[in-house]
């Protein structure tokens, strides 16, 4: 009888514990109330595993589903959050909160908004109809170019023949098809740079250095045949870099990273692949820049403006002249790896140096993470005679800008958040601001003074510690 009450006992036990670890870590949230807790917006899972691992790592509680907990630091949400009935939520979060989203990312992550910008990295376009007389003048002025035509949120393309694009459909675009793509043992093939936003107002913007995302298309480049739309269009079976021949060496053999790989192996036939990946990073900072204004006015009636932050993927191809083309930004780049395993490492990394970077994985409490402990005024002044002058002290002239008095509060909460960010940006290198962008900053009237401001204060900062430059 005994044994009988002590097996029931027990097998009740493990169902108990069982559903629990099913509901995603109820246990742990009662055995830990103190935990930070993530709040995994979505009813299946399965796509997010890597995230909720590597929050679960960092000691946090992951609590899925599509209702609000009643307590959470961090929403990790797939889908664009402020289309649904979260936007009175969103707009009045604590400081300490965070989300991966930021409003008006639309503006950089619709095709038909990046399509639009004339940027000598991105293929022409023209939105239909709006554009149809300039598209057709372009068309008898170079007849052998080729298009492709999209809708605004078409994830695929396909090459059609200018007779048959149709100039009067609504909400579409066409864009020249880039024809000369550089090939690796005959496949084309993209190349997917992760870029975390962390400011839009001053922009503060970083790209993951140390793993790039390359997908081989299926099929061979040529002979090109427009209708084996796998031989130009890379798809969620593409072919990985550990099977291509040309670079199996380097990924499986020498354990280079899969950026390391593809570098080395374009140095070895001749392309200096320093200023292709200077080129990226060029590109990057000339769109993020360009979509900064449009971004910002998208956080009107939100009470902080730090709360949000966003990680995207930039997919880019070369061309045989190694000229850098923009294709697409991906909002929720895909984070699974159940199609590519070996995918597996380099995804995690990328969410726990974004975590790292935004503050979130940090073993403080993350309601703590602003406090002087992490960054203090002192951090952000500079030692110099020139905020002590007197010229300087009775009023803010151009050159007393970085002087504390001349600073507003919410300038010096900003250049705090860098100086974090940069001590935490582990594999992450910055692309805005850096002094890379000196070129772009020569006629400062077109960027904001905050912009302006945090250009010079690290200007400043890699003036006197080569650390801070990148």
């Amino acid at each position: 009888m005994t044994f009988c009450i002590i097996f029931f006992l027990a097998y009740n036990f493990y169902q108990y514990y069982s559903v629990l670890i099913w509901k995603g870590t109820l246990l742990f949230q009662a055995c830990n109330k103190d935990s930070p807790v993530v709040w995994v917006y979505a009813e299946k899972t399965t796509h997010l595993q890597h995230v909720i691992n590597i929050f679960e790592q960092t000691g946090y509680v992951a609590i899925a589903g599509i209702t609000p907990p009643k307590k959470w630091d961090v929403m990790w949400s797939y889908t664009f959050p402020f289309l649904n009935n979260f936007n009175d939520l969103l707009q009045k979060l604590q400081p300490h909160q965070k989300v991966n989203h930021m409003p008006g990312i639309g503006y950089l992550t619709l095709k038909v908004y990046l399509a639009s910008l004339k940027k000598q990295w991105i293929p022409e376009a023209f939105v239909l109809p709006e554009d149809k007389d300039q598209f057709e003048f372009r068309v008898q002025k170079f007849p052998n170019k080729s298009w492709v035509q999209k809708s605004n949120n078409h994830r695929g393309i396909k090459i059609i023949q200018t007779k048959d694009v149709d100039s009067q459909s609504t909400n579409t675009f066409v864009q020249e098809f880039v024809d000369r793509p550089l090939l690796v043992d005959g496949k084309k093939f993209d190349i997917g740079v992760y870029v975390v936003i962390t400011s839009v107002e001053p922009l503060l913007a970083y790209a993951y250095k140390s793993e790039i995302l390359v997908r081989f298309c299926k099929h061979d480049y040529y002979p090109f045949n427009p209708e084996d739309t796998e031989s130009y269009v890379v798809g969620d079976d593409y072919i990985p870099i550990s099977e291509m021949p040309s670079l199996q060496s380097y990924y499986n053999q020498f354990k280079m990273t899969v950026h390391d790989s593809l570098f080395t192996y374009l140095n070895s036939i001749g392309y200096n692949s320093q200023r292709i990946w200077y080129e990226i990073i060029r590109c990057i900072a000339e769109v993020l820049i360009e979509k900064q204004v449009t971004m910002q006015k998208s956080f009107t009636g939100f009470l902080h403006k730090q709360n949000f932050f966003e990680l995207v993927r930039m997919d880019f191809i070369i061309d045989q002249l190694a000229n850098v083309w923009l294709m697409e930004i991906n909002m929720s780049p895909n984070l699974s790896s159940e199609l590519h395993k070996l995918n597996a490492l380099m995804y995690e990394q990328v969410i726990y140096n974004t975590l790292s970077l935004v503050g979130v994985a940090s073993h403080l409490k993350s309601q703590f993470s602003e406090l002087d402990i992490a960054s203090s005024d002192r951090d952000i002044m500079f030692a110099t005679d020139q905020c002590a002058s007197e010229e300087c002290h009775s009023m803010c002239l151009n050159k007393c800008r970085l002087c504390h008095h001349c600073l507003s509060e919410d300038m010096r909460i900003y250049l705090k958040k860098a100086f974090r960010e940069h001590n935490n940006k582990g594999s992450f290198t910055r692309v805005w601001p850096t002094a890379l962008n000196e070129s772009m900053v020569q006629n400062e009237l077109q960027l904001s003074e905050s912009n302006q401001i945090l250009f010079h204060w690290f200007k400043e900062k890699c003036a006197r510690n080569n650390y801070w430059c990148f």
